[in-house]
C-alpha cells in the first residue's frame, strides 16, 4: 500500500526538484550582492536586504535536494547491489562532473587564476564554488547501500531516531569542525537518512497539519532574514544563517519537505518537470550561465545595478539560457556515452 501512494505522489517530488533548481539559481545571482565584498558604501539598504531576503527564502534547496536524494536511494532494492548501484551511480554522476570540472577549471584559468590556485582547490572538492555540493554527494552514495542495509537490520522506528541524531551531529560538526572534502557528506547524513523517515511516514497527513508545516516553514526563514539583518546591521559577525545546517534552515527544510510529501500534486507544470528533469545539469551549469550574462551587463550599465529588477531579469535569464544548453549538451552527451559504450562492448566481444 505504502509503495502505490508513493507512485501517485510522485508528483509532488517532481514539483519539489524543480522548485529547489530555481531555488539555487535566485540564491546565486541574489549572492552578487549579499556577499561584501561585492557590496559598496552608501547605497540603498534595499540593495542588500532585498537580495538577503532572496537568499535566505531560499536556503531550503539544498537541505531539500539532499532528502529527496534519500528518500529514493534509502528504499529502492538497487541500492542493495553494490555493484549495479554503483555503477548506476557513476553513469548518474561520474561523466557531467568530470565534464563540469574540466570546464571549471578553464572558465578559472581563462579567468586569470593561477593554476596552483585553481588545482588546490580543484583537489579540495571545489573546481568551482557551487561543485562542493557534487562531490558531497558522492560522499551520500558511496555510504547508501550500507546505511540501508542498516535501517533494514535496526527498522524504521530506530532508523528514525538515528535520522535525528545525525541532523544534531551534523550541526555540531559543520559549526566545529573544517573536514576534508572526503568527509565533508557527514554533515549531510541527517538529511539524508530523514529524507526517507519523511516519505514514509508523512504521506497522509492531514490538510491541517501540512498547512502548520508551511507555515513553520515560512516562519523559520524569515526568522533566519531577521538574523541575517541584524547581523549585518549590529552584530557583524561572521555570516552562519545561510548554512543548510543552521538551526531555523534544519527546522524550516523538513517542514517543507513534510508539507510537500503530504500535498496532493495532480498536475505539474511542463517546463517545472523539465527543471527536475534536468536539475543536475542545470545545477551544474548555471553559474556559467549567469556569470558570462552578469559581466556584460556589468561591462555594460557600470557595478551598481538595482536589484530590484536585475535580480529576478538575471535569474529569468539564467533559468532560460541553462535550459537551453542543458538541451543542446544532453544530446551531445548521450551520442558520446552511446559511441563510447558500442566501441567497448565490440572490443570486449572479440
Amino acid at each position: 500500500m505504502v509503495k502505490n501512494t508513493h507512485a501517485l505522489r510522485e508528483e509532488n517530488y517532481d514539483l519539489l526538484r524543480g522548485i529547489c533548481c530555481i531555488f539555487v539559481i535566485i540564491m546565486h545571482t541574489a549572492a552578487l550582492y549579499t556577499d561584501y565584498e561585492f557590496r559598496h558604501e552608501g547605497m540603498p539598504w534595499y540593495y542588500y536586504s532585498f537580495p538577503d531576503f532572496l537568499q535566505m527564502m531560499t536556503r531550503a534547496a539544498i537541505p531539500c535536494f539532499v532528502m529527496l536524494s534519500g528518500a529514493f536511494l534509502l528504499e529502492s532494492k538497487i541500492t542493495m547491489d553494490y555493484g549495479a548501484f554503483y555503477k548506476k551511480s557513476i553513469r548518474k554522476l561520474g561523466g557531467h562532473l568530470l565534464i563540469f570540472s574540466l570546464i571549471a577549471v578553464m572558465w578559472r584559468l581563462v579567468g586569470g587564476e593561477g593554476l596552483y590556485t585553481i588545482l588546490t582547490s580543484s583537489l579540495s572538492g571545489r573546481p568551482l564554488g557551487h561543485m562542493w555540493y557534487m562531490f558531497m554527494l558522492l560522499g551520500l552514495y558511496a555510504v547508501a547501500p550500507i546505511l540501508l542495509r542498516l535501517r533494514l537490520d535496526i527498522g524504521d522506528k530506530h532508523f528514525t531516531n538515528l535520522s535525528i541524531f545525525l541532523l544534531i551531529t551534523g550541526c555540531i560538526i559543520h559549526f566545529t569542525c573544517n573536514l576534508f572534502w572526503i568527509l565533508q557528506f557527514s554533515e549531510y547524513l541527517g538529511f539524508f537518512t530523514i529524507g526517507y523517515c519523511i516519505r514514509n511516514n508523512f504521506s497522509n497527513i492531514t490538510h491541517n497539519k501540512r498547512n502548520i508545516c508551511y507555515f513553520i516553514s515560512v516562519t523559520c526563514f524569515i526568522f533566519t532574514f531577521v538574523l541575517n539583518e541584524c547581523n549585518h546591521y549590529f552584530w557583524n559577525t561572521e555570516i552562519v544563517f545561510r548554512q543548510p545546517n543552521f538551526p531555523t534552515v534544519i527546522i524550516g527544510s523538513i517542514a517543507l519537505f513534510i508539507a510537500i510529501t503530504g500535498t496532493k500534486v495532480k498536475h505539474v507544470f511542463k517546463i517545472i518537470k523539465l527543471i527536475s528533469d534536468t536539475s543536475l545539469v542545470i545545477y551544474l551549469v548555471h553559474p556559467f550561465i549567469y556569470g558570462s550574462i552578469d559581466y556584460v551587463f556589468r561591462a555594460t550599465l557600470g557595478s551598481q545595478i538595482n536589484p530590484l529588477w536585475y535580480v529576478p531579469i538575471l535569474t529569468i535569464i539564467c533559468i532560460v539560457g541553462s535550459m537551453i544548453f542543458v538541451a543542446i549538451y544532453l544530446s551531445l552527451y548521450k551520442k558520446c556515452v552511446s559511441f563510447i559504450e558500442s566501441k567497448v562492448y565490440l572490443n570486449t566481444s572479440y
